[in-house]
This record gives structure tokens, sequence and C-alpha cells, in this order.
């Protein structure tokens, strides 16, 4: 076998093993919304109106939004975007929810193989679970990129999609912040949420794209941003059907959704592009770049939520070169959480030390994948050669 071919079947092998972290539950009958779920969605919201944004500060970002929005609403706008083609993408970890100190899916993987080696004694003597019983995370950190992606592809392999979806909502209904000593679900932005409502009031299809288990985020994309669960694009695994049920397979759809293939994905699963997206890190540049008017959420308030960089320098940068319109969570928003006032947020930051703030933060859940995949890809490139 060539070394390129090499490359590419190492590749293709690893990334499928990394999906099954994300591999998730695919409804086996269609949940009609309004009976299966209590969503929480604020009124429409008058672009006219004083109150229209509320939990952002008046300046040029909000400002920028609100002038696109008003052009692609007004048929006598050379900017005018017709109705069929308002299409709104967002990345999730760090753009729509708190993403630190670690992703949320991170997390709940972790549990898992916790709980599968509380259940198993003859796992506790092997990697990845041995350093989740002794609390060693330095073993995360060295060269064990092998231990950790079999420990992936042995987490939900062969579990049905009815499980799997009762292991996710189980997650997040006993599962808080570590920090904030809130559900997960309530370190939703609440000015991104008022930003989705803008826009759906205004006749947008708003969709959720993430380099993050699709099926993972279809658990709670209705009830955390009143995005339906079909709006929803991200890593996913194929399931197979399996004596009358859906089961995990070992393949996958399509590549791992990160970057260039946000891009690809979108267009395959919408046949439309953006005009509006939004995200955070590295991993979202190509999705920014495809629409008329991006936003990039920069991270810059260690009081209220968290202050870094790390996985989003060339964003940044492309951003400044571009004129993407850039948050500054500091700046531009009143309030951070969807569920916690100004003063709440205060009471929870209050007593944290601000080393403990900043300290061992890892970056989002795509950069995570991307690098263990890579890493690991030319390490078998190596060997192989």
């Amino acid at each position: 076998m060539k070394p390129l071919n090499c490359l590419k079947f190492a590749s293709i092998v690893l990334v499928s093993f990394l999906l099954l972290m994300c591999g998730l539950c695919f409804a086996q009958n269609e949940r009609v919304v309004e009976n299966k779920m209590t969503i929480s969605i604020p009124p429409d919201i008058d672009t006219q109106d004083n109150k229209t944004l509320p939990s952002w500060n008046d300046g040029a970002t909000k400002n920028a939004i609100l002038e696109f929005l008003s052009n692609a609403t007004n048929e006598d706008s050379p900017k005018f975007i017709k109705p069929e083609d308002r299409i709104a993408t967002f990345d999730n970890d760090g753009t729509l929810w708190c993403e630190q100190p670690m992703p949320v899916q991170l997390d709940f993987v972790i549990k898992h193989w916790a709980a599968m080696a509380k259940a198993n004694a003859s796992l506790r003597e092997t990697q990845p679970y041995k350093a989740i019983i002794e609390k060693d995370m330095e073993w995360f950190g060295g060269n064990n990129s092998q231990d950790i992606l079999r420990g992936m592809g042995e987490a939900f392999t062969g579990m049905t999609a009815e499980d799997y979806e009762n292991l996710v909502q189980n997650f997040f209904t006993e599962v808080q912040h570590p920090r904030f000593d809130v559900p997960y679900q309530q370190v939703a932005y609440k000015p991104m949420l008022e930003l989705i409502d803008l826009l759906k009031a205004n006749d947008f299809r708003v969709f959720i794209v993430s380099g993050g288990g699709r099926d993972f985020m279809r658990v709670i994309s209705e009830p955390t941003y009143g995005i339906y669960r079909d709006r929803v694009i991200g890593t996913a695994p194929v399931h197979e059907y399996v004596d009358g049920h859906l089961v995990i397979g070992s393949k996958f759809l399509g590549e791992f959704n990160n970057g260039q293939e946000k891009v690809t994905h979108i267009f395959d699963y919408i046949g439309r592009m953006p005009v509006l997206a939004g995200g955070n890190s590295d991993g979202d540049i190509e999705m920014l770049e495809s629409a008329q008017f991006s936003i990039l959420v920069h991270h810059t308030d260690a009081e209220r939520e968290y202050a870094y960089d790390k996985g989003a320098e060339k964003a940044l940068a492309a951003a400044k070169n571009k004129s993407w319109t850039v948050v500054n969570m500091k700046d531009d928003w009143k309030t951070v959480f969807q569920q916690m006032a100004s003063g709440e947020e205060d009471e929870k930051n209050e007593h944290q030390n601000e080393d403990e703030k900043n300290e061992n933060q890892l970056p989002g859940f795509d950069t995570i994948l991307a690098f263990a995949c890579s890493l690991a890809a030319a390490r078998l490139l190596n060997k192989a050669s």
C-alpha cells in the first residue's frame, strides 16, 4: 500500500472511531414538539422596538446586526433577501452555550467511561478507564491517542438509538456545570437566544452546524434553543436496523463536520448556503466565509464566563481582515446566561479565584476532535512507513 493511501485509510478509520464518541440516538419515531416537549420561546421581537435584543448593549455590534436584518427584510433595499433564501447557521459549543472548562459532550463521554468502569471491574486496569478512576488527567495529555480512540469506540457501539437518547437525557437531568452549579442547558447564552428568535421572527430558518455529535445536540436543541432537531447538522454515525431497532454502527455519514466540511454539509443538507453565520473558533472560518453576514463570538469576559483565544487565533485574524462582526462578550452583552440575571452571575463568580477561572481551559470540541484525529493518523502513517 502506498504511503498516501495509508494516510487516507488511517484517517478514515480513526475518524470513524471518533464519530462513535458523538454517535447517538436517531429517534425511532418522529416526535411532535408541541405534544412531547415544552419549549420556552420568547415572543416575536419587533425589529423597530427599542426592546429588540434587550440583553445586548447598544453599540456597533448590535447596530450591525439590526442593519443587516433591516436590509434583508426590506423589499426596497438592494440587499433584500427573499424569504426562501434566509438561512442562518450557528456553531454550538462556545457560540450558543458555554464550552468551558470542557465541552459538554466531552464531559458526557468521560462520565460514561467512569460508569462503564464502575459496572465492569475488568476495565479498571485498562486505559482510558484506569485514568478516569484514578483521576489521572495527565494521562490524557500524553502519547495515548490509540487508547483514547479505542475507548471512544467501545463507549456506544451496538447501543440502540433509544437507549442512547435516554442516556443523554439522564446526563442533562443529573449533571450540572462544574463552575456555575446549574444544569448545562442554563448556560446557553441569553443574547444568542434573543438573536435566534429575532431571526425566526423575520422568516429566517435557523440551523445548528457543529463539529459535535449531531444526535447529542438533537436531544437539547428544541428545549434549549427552540431549534427543531431536524435542523441540527453535526458529526454523525450511520445507524443500522437490527431486529426492529436502530443501532449505532461503526461507519459514519460523510466526514468530521469541521472546517470546510461544515460548508459542504450545509449545502448537502439544506441545498442553500447561509446568508448569516455565527461561530467562535478556527473550525468555523469556512462557514463564516460562506455567508453574507458573519458573527464571531469572542470570549473576553473572565468574570461572567471565561476569557480565552485558544483555538480561535486564526478566526480572530480572519474577522479583522474580512470585516466580520465580532461580539466582544464583555462589552456587548448586558447578561450572559439564559436563566441567570447579572446579579446571579456576579454572585456565582464572587468567590472564584482569577487563576481558577483561566487555568486548564480546553479548546472547543471541534478543535479537540480534529487534533486527536490528525495526531493519531500521523502516528499510524509513521508506523506504516
